[in-house]
C-alpha cells in the first residue's frame, strides 16, 4: 500500500520541485520522480491512441507493440524525388513528421532556406529505405512539380503480432 505522503511527493515531482538532481537515490522522493516520469509517458502514449498495455510495453493478446507498428507517409521529398515512405519505428515516424512540418513551414515562408538547410544538413535523414532531401531549393522545386504541398496525414497500419 502506498504511503500517505506519496501523493504529495508525486505532486511535487510533477511541479518540478523534486528532480533527479535534488532527490537522493533510493528515497521516496526519487521514487516519486521516477513515478511521475512513468505516468507522463503513459499519458503521452494514450494521447497518441495507444492502449495502456501498449504504452507500458506489454501489449495485450491480439495487440501489437508500439515498436512494431508501421507508419506510411505520402508525398515526402527524398533524395530520389517525391516518394511514399514507410517506416517501422516511432522514432523514424517522428523524424518524418518533423521533416514534413519543416517542409510545410518552408513553403509557407515561416522558416527561411538557410534555417531549413542548417536543421537538416547534419541530422539523420534516413526514413525507411529513403533519405530525406536536405536542400531546400530542391525540396521547393520537387513539391511544386508534384502538385499540392505534402500532407502530414499518415495512416497507422497495425502490423501482425509476433508469433
Amino acid at each position: 500500500m502506498p504511503r500517505a505522503d506519496s501523493a504529495e511527493l508525486l505532486a511535487q515531482a510533477h511541479r518540478g520541485e523534486l528532480t533527479r538532481g535534488n532527490a537522493t537515490p533510493g528515497t521516496p522522493e526519487r521514487r516519486a520522480v521516477y513515478r511521475d516520469a512513468y505516468l507522463r509517458r503513459l499519458k503521452a502514449a494514450e494521447e497518441r491512441g495507444y492502449s495502456r498495455s501498449q504504452a507500458r510495453g506489454h501489449p495485450a493478446k491480439g495487440q501489437v507493440g508500439i515498436s512494431r507498428i508501421t507508419y506510411e507517409f505520402s508525398d515526402v521529398p527524398t533524395t530520389e524525388g517525391i516518394a511514399d515512405v514507410t517506416v517501422t519505428s516511432s522514432r523514424e515516424a517522428r523524424r518524418v513528421g518533423q521533416y514534413l512540418r519543416d517542409v510545410r513551414d518552408l513553403l509557407e515562408e515561416r522558416i527561411d532556406e538557410a534555417a531549413f538547410r542548417r536543421k537538416w544538413r547534419r541530422r539523420v535523414r534516413r526514413a525507411g529505405h529513403h533519405e530525406l532531401e536536405p536542400d531546400p531549393q530542391l525540396v521547393i522545386v520537387m513539391v511544386f512539380q508534384a502538385g499540392p504541398a505534402p500532407s502530414e496525414r499518415y495512416r497507422r497500419v497495425t502490423a501482425k503480432a509476433a508469433s
